[in-house]
């Protein structure tokens, strides 16, 4: 129900008695106060049926709670399937973080090995080529030996054939 605006006349002439004044605001209380009252009783009637409205509505949701209590025990049941669903979540959650951590340290560790390893392979490198240079100057003394041997045989042989021919 709307509210009808109410509009009070302030206005009081200045030439009148003081009888008429006294009527003219009588007939303004009583203009003001009757759509006041009727709207007071409208309200009042409003708020008796929605206090009615309001009762009505718990009986009903009463009924329908206690003709369903497996619900609640439902809802109760699928509440504590879900916090435990979220806990195993978390829980997942933080192993994936540690095997994430031991996989970073893993590779960190392979990328470590990795770098040994090529420290190693350029050492081996280093080692087989002064190896092959040892290995070439050994043959090459090893030449030289075979050929001072030679000339020393074949000094001896000269020695000795002079020796022999000195002796005939």
């Amino acid at each position: 129900m709307q509210a009808t605006p109410v509009v009070i006349n302030t206005a009081v002439p200045v030439a009148t008695t003081t009888a008429t004044t006294s009527t003219m605001v009588e007939g303004e209380v009583a203009l003001v106060a009757a759509p006041l009252l009727a709207e007071v009783r409208g309200l009042r009637s409003n708020l008796e049926e929605a206090i009615t409205n309001n009762d009505h509505l718990r009986d009903q949701l009463e009924a329908a709670l206690s003709a369903h209590p497996h619900e609640e025990a439902r809802f109760l049941h699928l509440t504590a399937a879900l916090l435990t669903a979220q806990e195993e979540v978390c829980e997942a959650r933080e192993r994936s973080n540690v095997a994430q951590g031991q996989v970073e340290e893993a590779r960190a560790m392979a990328d470590e090995s990795d770098k040994a390893a090529e420290q190693a392979r350029k050492e081996a490198m280093q080692a087989r080529t002064k190896l092959e240079e040892i290995l070439k100057e050994a043959s090459e003394i090893k030449t030289k030996a075979k050929q001072a041997k030679l000339e020393v045989d074949e000094t001896k042989h000269m020695a000795e054939e002079q020796r022999l021919k000195q002796n005939k």
